[in-house]
C-alpha cells in the first residue's frame, strides 16, 4: 500500500495505501525460526560453543526429513522446504527485484479570495509503494506490477477518494511516476522514470514500464488456486518507503471474495506483520514440487484493526493485464438488479419467500406484484387512498415468457376488463409500456434498496449506496405519475365507450374479481421481508 495511507473509515475495513520493502534475507522470525532447527538436531555438545565458532550442518537425512514434513501439498508450511541451492542464490543482488515506486501528483483547488473573486492553488502530494518487475519486453523496456492505487491518485478529491492535505472537490493536473531508492531519496539524477501502461481498479492492479535495466523476478509464476490454509509465504517490499526488506508468514484464508472500495476480486489472507509502503510487493510461496519460490499474488490492503490480517490479490486472476494488458470489466454492483431478463428470476425468487412484502412505490402511489401458479406475474397499481382503501386502480399482467401482455383497470368513468395488448390502438400500447418500463425499473430498484439496507451500517460505503438506491426510488416520480393519469384516462374512455367498444357488463364483473387484491398467501408477510442474496458483511 502508500505510505500516504487513503483509508476509509470504519472499524474492521480495509485500508488503502499501506505497504512494505523487502530485506536481502529473512526476516527475524524466521532466522530465529531456523536457528532453534538446527539447535535441535545438533549434539548437545554442540550447544556450549565458543565465540565465532560455526555450528555444524544438519545431516542431509535430516534435511530432506525436515523438507517433506513442510510439503505435503502444493506449496510448503515452513521455509525449510526451499532448496539449498535457492537460499544461497537468495543472497546474490541478482534476487531482488521489487522496487521503490513514488507517485507525486500536483492539484489544482479553487477557493474564494478575501476579494470575493475564485482564485486557483496548486497543491503537490507525493506517496510511496512497491513495484516488481517480471518481464524485459522485445523492444527493451521493462515491464513492472504494483497496485491501481499506488500507480494512481483520485482524478478529482472527495469523500470517497481522500487524500490527504488537500480538500475536496480538487482536480488532478499532473502526476509522475519514478523509482527511487528510499522516501528520503532527494538525488533526482538517480530517478528512473516510469511510465503507467494500463491500470486495473477492480483487482487493484497496475502495469508500469521503464526503458532502464533492472532485476528481473528469477521465479515462475505460481497457482494462487492451490494455495491451502497453513502454507508459507514471503512478503518483498518497501515498508514506510525506508528500506527494503522481506516480511513472512502464513495462509490464514485461502478464499476471500474482495468487494470493498470499488474492488472486485479473490484474495487470500495472510499474518505477515505488514505495514505502510508495501503495496504493490510480490508474495511468494514454495513450491514443494521444485524447491523454488513462485510468484502467488500482489499484496493490496490489510484490515485497520489488525496488522496480522493482510489481503493478498491471487495471481490466478491477474495473467491477462500481465500478458496482455487487458483490464478487468465493470464490477457487477451486488445489490442493484437491472431490469433486464434476470429480474424476472430474482423477482420470482423473493415472491417465493414468506416473509416477503412485495410492495414498492411507483411516483405518489404504492405498487405491489403478486404470481399465479403458472408464473404469471401481475404489477398491481393501488389508488391514491391506499391503505385506507385496497382498491386496484390499474393492473399489468405479465406472461410466464416475461412479456407484457394485457392490462386491465377499475376507474370512475367504468371498469375495464382485461385488455390484450395486442388489440389496443398504438397510443394505448406505448402508455401502457412504458409504464411496464417503470414498474420493471420500480421493483429492481426496490430489490437492490432492501439488499443493500442491511449493510448500511457496515462501512461508510454502504451507507452511502443504500442512501443512493433509496433516493432512486424517487427519480421518476412525476413519469409515473403522468402515465398512470394517462393510462386510467384511457381505461376510462375505453370503458365508458366514448373510445373504442364498451365493456361488456359480464367482463366488469370478472374485472372486480381480478384487480382486487387476493388474501395474503404465502408470497405476502411482514414489513421487512429477508432480501435475497445479501453480501456479507465486514
Amino acid at each position: 500500500m502508500r505510505c500516504l495511507t487513503l483509508a476509509h473509515d470504519g472499524q474492521g475495513k480495509r485500508l488503502r495505501g499501506e505497504r512494505l520493502r523487502r530485506t536481502r534475507g529473512a526476516s527475524t522470525v524466521g532466522a530465529m525460526t531456523a536457528l532453534a532447527l538446527v539447535v535441535f538436531f545438533v549434539a548437545p555438545t554442540a550447544l556450549a560453543v565458543e565465540p565465532g565458532t560455526v555450528l555444524p550442518t544438519a545431516p542431509n537425512a535430516v534435511q530432506r526429513a525436515v523438507a517433506q514434513a513442510a510439503c505435503s501439498g502444493e506449496y510448503a508450511d515452513a521455509v525449510f522446504a526451499e532448496s539449498a541451492a535457492m537460499r544461497a542464490f537468495e543472497r546474490e543482488p541478482a534476487a531482488n527485484f521489487s522496487y521503490c515506486l513514488r507517485n507525486t501528483a500536483t492539484y489544482e483547488c479553487l477557493f474564494y479570495g478575501d476579494d470575493g473573486k475564485v482564485h486557483k492553488k496548486h497543491v503537490d502530494v507525493t506517496a510511496h509503494g512497491t513495484a516488481f518487475a517480471y518481464r524485459v519486453q522485445k523492444n527493451g523496456e521493462t515491464l513492472l506490477l504494483t497496485n491501481d492505487h499506488v500507480a494512481t491518485w483520485p482524478a478529482v478529491t472527495d469523500d470517497d477518494d481522500p487524500v490527504e492535505g488537500v480538500p475536496n472537490g480538487c482536480k488532478k493536473v499532473e502526476e509522475q511516476l519514478h523509482i527511487v531508492k528510499d522516501e528520503d531519496d532527494d538525488y533526482r539524477p538517480g530517478w528512473i522514470a516510469v511510465q503507467k501502461v494500463v491500470s486495473d481498479p477492480v483487482l487493484d492492479a497496475a502495469v508500469v514500464k521503464t526503458r532502464a535495466h533492472l532485476n528481473v523476478m528469477p521465479y515462475r509464476i505460481g497457482r494462487s488456486g492451490l494455495l491451502r490454509v497453513g502454507n508459507f509465504v514471503e512478503v518483498r517490499g518497501y515498508p514506510l518507503g525506508l528500506l527494503e526488506a522481506t516480511n513472512t508468514g502464513k495462509v490464514v484464508d485461502a478464499y476471500d471474495l474482495d468487494r470493498e472500495n470499488g474492488w472486485y476480486h479473490t484474495d487470500f489472507l495472510t499474518d505477515a506483520l505488514l505495514t505502510k509502503g508495501n503495496s504493490g510487493s510480490p508474495v511468494l510461496a514454495i513450491s514443494c514440487r521444485t524447491g523454488e519460490p513462485e510468484l502467488v499474488g500482489i499484496y493490496h490492503a490489510g484490515y485497520r484493526d489488525s496488522p496480522a490480517l493482510n489481503a493478498v490479490v491471487g495471481i490466478d486472476q491477474l495473467h491477462a493485464l500481465m500478458d496482455h494488458f487487458t483490464p478487468s470489466p465493470p464490477p457487477p454492483d451486488p445489490d442493484e438488479v437491472p431490469p433486464g431478463p434476470k429480474l424476472r428470476v430474482h423477482t420470482l425468487a423473493w415472491l417465493a419467500q414468506p416473509t416477503t412484502t412485495p410492495l414498492f412505490p411507483l411516483g405518489d402511489r404504492t405498487a405491489r406484484v403478486r404470481r399465479d401458479k403458472d408464473g404469471t406475474l401481475y404489477y398491481d397499481i393501488f389508488a391514491d387512498d391506499f391503505p385506507s382503501s385496497a382498491t386496484v386502480s390499474v393492473s399489468l399482467k405479465e406472461s410466464p415468457a416475461g412479456q407484457l401482455v394485457a392490462f386491465s383497470a377499475n376507474v370512475s368513468q367504468g371498469s375495464l376488463p382485461w385488455m390484450a395488448m395486442s388489440t389496443a390502438d398504438a397510443q394505448t400500447q406505448d402508455v401502457a409500456r412504458k409504464l411496464y418500463a417503470l414498474v420493471r425499473e420500480q421493483v429492481a430498484g426496490t430489490l437492490a434498496y432492501r439488499a443493500a439496507l442491511p449493510l448500511a451500517n457496515s462501512s461508510r460505503g454502504a451507507f452511502k449506496r443504500s442512501e443512493r438506491l433509496a433516493s432512486s426510488l424517487y427519480d421518476h416520480e412525476d413519469d409515473a405519475n403522468d402515465l398512470i393519469k394517462k393510462l386510467e384516462q384511457i381505461a376510462g374512455e375505453i370503458a365508458s365507450g366514448a373510445r373504442g367498444t364498451p365493456a361488456p357488463a359480464r367482463a366488469v364483473a370478472q374485472l372486480a374479481a381480478r384487480v382486487l387484491p387476493p388474501a395474503p398467501g404465502p408470497s405476502d408477510g411482514p414489513d421487512g421481508g429477508t432480501p435475497p442474496n445479501p453480501r456479507r458483511a465486514r
